[in-house]
């Protein structure tokens, strides 16, 4: 088995997915989200990604949704059947029946987002608690309609930025007048990452409904949304190799991830998804920058190896202890660096 972390940043993130850190976490959640819908007083709103609901429709925590008679969440697009558009249900928390739902939303975010699950297939259907003082007609309207966008070319596509995986990961590429079209009448939204940690973004709502919902998307932000499917197995593959052990915080991770994926592509010359997100989660395992490495820059040249040769058979005779020696050589070169950074003059 190969080496974990040699690199000398630290690794934060100690959260195992088990059921006893699921119920910690979600008394912390629940203190947390109750906490920032109190402060605004405001219309609270759970919003459901329907299509990563259990498939049991006698499930207990979708029986309690439909007891709510959730709104659809209308996505102005004839290819998308009904059964793919969210649901939005408004909660009453001084309702004893509304305070579960909250409860319930809670702990199913955090057990819905297991490594394992993930990795199978699963989706995360809890996309957030969200905070407006408009009612539900409008809050339906934004997200649904800002969930379908236009790129350069014209093409219309499906925008799942409401997927609380594909929130965190395109959400810091976007710029801020960008974060203001995607809250439009939002007062709050907060949503637990994928380690089980509350995500909250607090917003002056528009003054009043928007009547267009484009985001403005330009040439480099399709970029970044065509990444994000990557990034997300990435992170997928990463959480569950480390269950157990630390592990980077989302930030972090995804930021490795980005440049990993650039490199393999542009440096590296990988064109397949496989052997780009291989390199990646060993660039999240070992060392974020592992590929630049000498020995690791001849091993992966496109000049050097095999045409059609892929990562795994490029890095295949390394064993631990070169992997270690890769990490300590590139420490090494980072501390020198440094050390020689702090006598330079001024």
């Amino acid at each position: 088995m190969r080496l974990s972390h040699c690199e000398d940043d630290p690794v934060t993130i100690m959260y195992d997915f088990s059921p006893q850190a699921v119920t910690q976490q979600a008394d912390v959640l629940l203190t947390q989200v109750q906490a920032a819908i109190t402060e605004r007083q405001e219309y609270v709103y759970l919003l459901i990604d329907r299509e990563a609901l259990p498939e049991d429709m006698m499930h207990p925590f979708i029986c309690a949704l439909m007891d709510q008679r959730p709104v659809p969440v209308t996505l102005p697009h004839r290819n998308l059947s009904m059964d793919r558009h969210p649901w939005l249900i408004p909660l009453d928390l001084t309702q004893a029946t509304h305070h579960a739902l909250l409860e319930s939303s809670i702990r199913h975010a955090l057990e819905e987002q297991h490594p394992d699950r993930l990795c199978n297939g699963g989706g995360r259907a809890v996309c957030g608690w969200l905070t407006s003082p408009y009612e539900t007609a409008v809050m339906a309207k934004q997200l649904g309609y800002t969930a379908i966008q236009r790129l350069i070319s014209g093409q219309q596509i499906l925008l799942r930025y409401y997927d609380p995986a594909i929130h965190g990961i395109l959400w810091p590429q976007l710029d801020d007048v960008q974060h203001e079209r995607w809250l439009g009448v939002l007062s709050g939204w907060h949503y637990p990452d994928g380690d089980g940690r509350l995500v909250s973004h607090d917003h002056s709502p528009s003054p009043y409904p928007y009547m267009t919902f484009s985001l403005m998307v330009n040439p480099e932000d399709e970029i970044h949304i065509s990444q994000t499917g990557k990034i997300v197995r990435v992170l997928e593959h990463y959480r569950q190799a480390h269950i157990n052990k630390p592990r980077h915080d989302e930030a972090t991770a995804v930021t490795i991830i980005r440049r990993a994926l650039k490199r393999a592509q542009q440096l590296h010359g990988f064109d397949n998804d496989t052997d780009q997100q291989a390199l990646a989660l060993d660039c999240l395992r070992l060392h974020p920058e592992l590929d630049m490495h000498p020995r690791m820059k001849i091993l992966l040249s496109p000049r050097e190896r095999e045409p059609d040769t892929d990562y795994a058979i490029c890095t295949g005779a390394l064993s631990d202890r070169d992997w270690q020696q890769l990490c300590h050589d590139l420490n090494t070169e980072e501390t020198n660096a440094s050390a020689s950074d702090a006598r330079s003059p001024v």
